[in-house]
């Protein structure tokens, strides 16, 4: 009997096969979906019947009955398929079946039809399928054995596919080696996210090493689980434009995810999409602090790089550690306790809408410069982790020229709503607005920029001409007090205009007075009331309608209670 195998327009295969194993075989080799069959048989037999099945391939009974005419067979490993008295096809083994006229519109033709077992046709002809030019492979944890590993698998197949419907989960005693020579792309099934489990000491699940630039790699849909016995989960020395989706690491010693060698060499890893990785240290409350293992979430040493609403909870050093890193762009980022600090800033980085969730130190350290922090919020859920931290918002070590719009400080403890360096930080080129605190034990304690160092702090506000720039110092109402800055006056040429105000308000917060001002040119007015006089010494002095009155020894009771001195002109 010869059985002629056509798919699709990307691959046409043509096979000769002399029985139902070997037709099954030559269209596994073909490719796994809706395979069209033309046959010459000279004898109708049940090992025929088969060998047609086995060539007509869904991977869907529906897909099957909607393309198989009446009275053709075919195969199916849906455990939708009826069996005997009602039993369902819950193994998913390959099954022959008939098309029918009658509901259900199909017959399983019983086992003696069924060719060999799915498992068994991948187990003995995988690497044959590799000989003859397949480049894509779907895998279940009982295709593989000493002779077909997953290791195999990705050294020879462009795509490899991960099914696991029984959720045992594809168990690795070395880690896996992505290959070197070629982008790869492993994933997940779509009926159910696959799981590779360490069962053995290794230093990382899976590993890209530091030898080629592999473009265009793509991880998706996996969980990783180190399962206490790898260092990592995924390892990436070197690549670029990665996509990685939808990935999952648990149990893992070390740390969850490094980009770049060691996390500190970024040089050829760079321009990677990473999106929805979610990492569990998995360390418990009583651990915080102490705990040895697990120390941080994701480890970026690498340049430009975008990682997308990632999610890391119960490290014990850092959630998402950027130090090493330079020009990447981490967004809408939830690092949860009890980690010492939720996101450390490495040079030239972006966070955007980032929640530091119950950091025990800080929420972020910065170590680089030109760092961005907007929007987003430091919180402290006290209860939740069954300590209370004493920790700082941010916390600098030398970095400069920090942006930090529109975070969020709430419920916190202490110290956390302060702005406070490390004892050696010289912070410099500062833009601090819009960050509220709410909720805190302490408002406004403690909100302060503290420098030592050769270059002290620089605070640095900007407007645009004819427009003020100031600072406004209120109580815990939010009701002004002080107001000192650069006034509305526009520049005007020979070093006037743009002076500088030092305004006062009164307890409704409504402006009062301004005691004192200064022109560029060294020019200093004071100014004042008799109802808020200007005090040198035992000397009240105050203005009255452009004449400067002085009085000794006690506070004037009109605006004409002392000596006139003469116009203000």
């Amino acid at each position: 009997m010869t059985i002629h195998v056509e798919r699709g327009p990307r691959n046409i295969v043509v096979t000769q096969g002399n029985n139902a194993l070997e037709a099954r075989r030559q269209a596994l080799v073909a490719g796994a979906h809706e395979l069209r069959t033309r046959t010459l048989a000279d004898q109708a037999s049940t090992a025929a019947v088969a060998a047609l099945a086995a060539a007509n391939y869904f991977d869907t009974l529906e897909r099957a009955l909607a393309s198989t005419p009446e009275g053709a067979s075919f195969t199916t490993t849906d455990p939708a398929v009826a069996l005997n008295e009602g039993e369902a096809n819950t193994s998913e083994t390959l099954r022959s079946c008939i098309r029918t006229n009658e509901a259900p519109y199909y017959r399983w033709l019983g086992p003696a039809a069924d060719p060999a077992s799915r498992a068994d046709v991948e187990r003995a002809d995988a690497k044959a399928a590799f000989a003859v030019g397949k480049t894509s492979m779907t895998i279940r944890p009982d295709d593989l054995n000493l002779d077909f590993t997953l290791q195999d698998a990705l050294d020879n197949a462009d795509l490899v596919v991960l099914h696991d419907p029984q959720g045992s989960g594809f168990a690795l005693d070395v880690g896996l080696q992505l290959p070197v020579s070629r982008p790869i792309t492993l994933m997940s099934h779509p009926r159910g996210r696959a799981s590779i489990r360490a069962t053995a000491q290794m230093d990382a699940l899976i590993t890209q090493a530091d030898t080629n630039l592999i473009i265009g790699t793509g991880l998706q849909g996996l969980h990783l689980d180190c399962n206490d016995f790898a260092a990592h989960g995924l390892v990436i020395q070197r690549g670029k434009a990665w996509i990685i989706d939808d990935i999952d690491v648990t149990g893992f010693l070390d740390t969850g995810m490094i980009l770049g060698k060691d996390g500190a060499s970024g040089a050829y890893c760079y321009e990677h999409q990473i999106s929805r990785l979610t990492i569990d240290g998995g360390i418990a409350k009583a651990q915080a602090g102490t705990h040895p293992k697990r120390g941080i979430g994701f480890l970026d040493g690498a340049t430009d790089n975008k990682l997308w609403a990632p999610v890391v909870s119960y490290v014990s050093d850092y959630g998402i550690d950027n130090s090493s890193g330079g020009n990447n762009c981490i967004a809408s980022a939830h690092v949860y306790g009890p980690c010492d600090y939720s996101f450390v800033a490495g040079g030239e980085c972006e966070f955007i809408g980032c929640f530091a969730d119950t950091p025990r130190i800080a929420g972020y350290l910065i170590t680089g410069e030109r760092t961005q922090i907007i929007g987003g919020k430091v919180f402290a859920n006290i209860g939740a982790l069954g300590y209370t931290p004493e920790a700082e918002a941010f916390r600098f070590d030398m970095p400069h020229q920090i942006t930090i719009i529109g975070v969020r400080l709430r419920n916190l403890g202490y110290d956390f709503n302060a702005i406070a360096p490390s004892d050696t930080s010289t912070v410099f080129g500062l833009a601090y607005s819009a960050v509220t605190t709410v909720s805190s034990r302490r408002n406004w304690a403690g909100q302060s920029i503290r420098t030592s160092g050769a270059y002290g702090a620089e605070f640095r506000a900007g407007s645009p001409a004819g427009q003020r720039a100031s600072m406004i110092l209120h109580d815990e109402n939010d009701k002004s007090l002080w107001r000192l800055g650069k006034d509305n006056s526009s520049v005007s040429g020979n070093n006037s205009g743009a002076d500088f105000d030092f305004d006062s308000y009164d307890d409704t917060g409504a402006f009062l007075a301004t005691p004192l001002s200064m022109t560029r040119t060294g020019t200093v007015q004071v100014m004042g009331t008799y109802s808020a006089p200007f005090r040198l010494g035992a000397l009240r002095m105050w203005n009255n309608s452009g004449v400067i009155y002085v009085k000794q020894g006690s506070n004037p009771t009109s605006a004409v209670d002392g000596t006139a001195l003469g116009p203000t002109t």
